[in-house]
């Protein structure tokens, strides 16, 4: 009864806000600003891309608890963030339904840099440092054709700060519950032709659960020069690395003898190392177009430690160390301009992607360092090239049609060796997989009134197995494992009442042929492997709406409802796990006074089957609804605010598992009520 005590208690909130008598004096109303975006990986107005687009601002990243992006993720509708160890380091963000798998089938861009791995571990949101992130945009549904693999279930891309106005220097002060202290500083400006932007962050934090603990840091800049309106160049680089501990899972017995912030894994831990460097350069040719060139270089290395029992009760050290160089280059060309009465905008370009990943395994076996229970030894090395057009051509002002194609390469040489004491054998392999992927989509939008829009698309999508989908020190490796290739049907509405009220809905339909997951009853030995399901669907609904009736009120709501459904197979007929039916998000935001700004918002997260139970045999894992506030004053250039996650305290987990090995159910507990406050300078 809880939680609709919560609901209840936000919505009355909201409703005061459409009453409260301290702000009836000022009526004047403020119309919503124009959005921008860059959907088709170039800058268009919203309103005229065939897509359900959510971007988030620079003032909602202000008004928000967030620490890392995923973190403001939570509230964007077909969203589902999961931190599975409470400290923002292993976060899965899963748009449309792919539940374990959802980092995989989300393509992260940063200023047009993919930084998706090629390995599971997807996306590191750690490394983007929030307080540089300008705005993001959300792209819901399939877009292969402008992004390649992993757009399938959406593309979330992030776009940073860069240098410009007079000079400007922030420093930054925060600090909370569970130890967490945090310092920022930056500072950007431009200077006739030439602008800049430097920054640093430290973090640290001991965690909500036991070996908890997260630290890490950031240190960064961009410079850019303009050449007239002619060559734009921009140069960026980061370097990030991090050391945190990892608390894993509690079944459901250690919840029955432990408290939930306890941990079973009292010694497993991870670090990172990981820098870019990227140039941009962007030259203009008038009535000839644009080009641009993204050319960037990334060196990501990890290590981890953990602890675990194998198959004959013995407990062994596994340490894993990973290393991923990554180079991309990616031009384009872009030209726009009338062909007789009818305005078009026409797009071509080419991706390329070369990464070389080495990876080693090993544990202690029993306690003997040098016979290994179990190793490997393996590199793979990767080779992605595509070409892709999109074309958008307005057969009357108001009718605008897209079409758009893509075709890649991608190449695949493996090479290693794994020892098994178990089944005392030496393997080693040296092979490679090349596949020939292509993609298309066609839209159409209608705009009507001055700002709405309806808009219907089909675009199929695709998704190659990350490196480690192939190859695992227990499975060994599967070249037969083939790529997941699906067509998205989709219809949206996006609709001004008024220039203060807005509201969308979309309906999509998402048919899949196979789809990967990881079995944990496959493999030759039913120890568990990464496979191919025949098919399955994807389908549900989006709908939000806004309203700013004064310039001192905000009002946001918005609800998904998701079907995930296996339609081949042994597993025939069964929900995808991890995928709930039911997401709702709503909020306010107030300002009552010049400078004071005062934010409440809920996230409810419907039940959903644990990950790993494709069979559906087992209990769903619980819903949970958690309320949050801020409160924040700005005086002249000095901010102080103070915020509150989980108010009510509700105790949830976001992400469980079930154990086959173990043959238990396991929960990764998330954080109860916590707090967080700072002070921030600008000058």
């Amino acid at each position: 009864m809880r939680r609709y005590g919560i609901a209840a208690l936000v919505f009355m909130v909201i409703g005061c806000g459409f009453t409260g008598q301290p702000f009836a004096a000022e009526k004047e109303t403020v119309e919503m600003e124009e959005v921008v975006v860059t959907a088709t990986r170039d800058w268009e107005e919203e309103r005229k891309v065939p897509y359900n687009v959510s971007v988030i601002t620079e003032d909602a990243i202000r008004r928000s608890n967030a620490q890392n992006v995923a973190d403001l993720l939570r509230t964007v509708p077909g969203v589902l963030v999961s931190d599975l160890m409470a400290n923002r380091k292993s976060v899965t963000v899963d748009i449309r339904g792919f539940g374990e798998t959802g980092s995989l089938n989300t393509l992260v861009l940063v200023d047009g840099r993919r930084v998706n791995e090629i390995d599971l571990s997807g996306t590191d949101w750690a490394q983007i440092p929030l307080d540089q992130v300008e705005r993001i945009e959300v792209i819901q549904g399939g877009g292969s054709v402008l992004y390649g693999g992993n757009a399938v279930g959406g593309v979330v891309n992030i776009i940073t700060k860069k240098g410009k106005g007079k000079l400007s220097v922030q420093a930054e002060a925060l600090g909370g519950s569970y130890g967490l202290n945090i310092q920022r500083a930056s500072s950007r400006g431009s200077l006739s032709d030439f602008r800049y932007e430097v920054h640093a962050r430290h973090e640290n934090t001991s965690g909500f659960r036991d070996n908890g603990n997260y630290e890490g840091k950031d240190f960064g800049g961009s410079v850019g020069y303009d050449l007239g309106d002619i060559l734009r160049i921009d140069l960026s680089t980061n370097y990030h690395a991090d050391r945190y501990g990892m608390p894993g899972a509690l079944t459901e017995q250690d919840l029955v003898t432990m408290d939930r912030t306890s941990t079973t894994h009292p010694d497993d831990n991870g670090a990172t190392d990981d820098w870019f460097v990227q140039l941009a350069p962007e030259l203009d040719l008038k009535q000839w177009g644009r080009v641009s060139v993204g050319v960037a270089y990334r060196a990501r290395e990890t290590e981890s430690e953990s602890y675990y029992i194998d198959w004959f009760g013995i407990g062994q050290w596994g340490t894993l160390t990973n290393g991923i160089p990554t180079f991309s280059v990616s031009p384009q060309w872009v030209w726009e301009r009338d062909i007789r009465a009818f305005h078009n905008k026409l797009i071509l370009g080419f991706d390329y992607y070369y990464t070389d990943s080495k990876n080693q395994y090993y544990d202690t076996g029993m306690g003997d360092p040098v016979q290994n229970f179990l190793s490997s030894d393996t590199e793979v090395q990767r080779d992605a090239w595509a070409l892709y057009f999109h074309d958008d051509f307005s057969i009357l002002k108001s009718l605008i049609f897209s079409c758009g194609y893509r075709y890649e390469q991608v190449k695949n040489d493996f090479k290693g060796s794994s020892y098994d004491s178990f089944l005392g054998t030496w393997t080693s392999f040296n092979g490679q997989v090349t596949y020939f992927l292509h993609a298309w989509e066609v839209g159409l939008t209608y705009l009507f009134l001055e700002n709405s829009k309806v808009y219907g698309r089909i675009s199929p999508s695709y998704r190659y197995p990350a490196i480690d989908e192939y190859f695992s020190a227990w499975s060994g490796l599967n070249t037969l494992l083939e790529p997941q290739e699906g067509i998205t049907y989709e219809v949206g509405v996006d609709h001004y009442f008024t220039d203060q009220i807005r509201a969308g809905l979309t309906f999509y339909w998402m048919e899949l042929e196979n789809e990967i997951y990881y079995n944990p009853l496959g493999g030759p030995l039913g120890f568990g492997a990464n496979e191919n399901y025949d098919k399955t669907r994807h389908w549900g609904i989006d709908f939000s709406a806004e309203a700013k009736p004064w310039k001192w009120l905000k009002l946001w709501a918005n609800y998904t409802y998701t079907e995930a459904n296996i339609r081949g197979g042994q597993y025939k007929g069964n929900d995808v796990p991890g995928v709930p039916h039911h997401k709702v998000n709503f909020g306010i935001g107030v300002t009552p006074l010049e400078g004071l700004a005062i934010d409440i918002w809920s996230n409810y997260v419907g039940e959903r089957r644990f990950i790993g139970d494709q069979p559906n045999i087992f209990p769903k894992l619980d819903d949970y609804i958690t309320a949050n506030a801020k409160v924040s004053y700005t005086w002249r250039f000095i901010t102080a605010f103070v915020g509150v996650n989980n108010i009510f305290n509700e105790k949830y987990s976001e992400y469980g598992v079930y154990s086959w090995f173990r043959s238990q159910l396991a929960y990764y507990p998330s954080p109860g009520v916590n707090f967080l406050g700072g002070l921030s300078v600008k000058f």
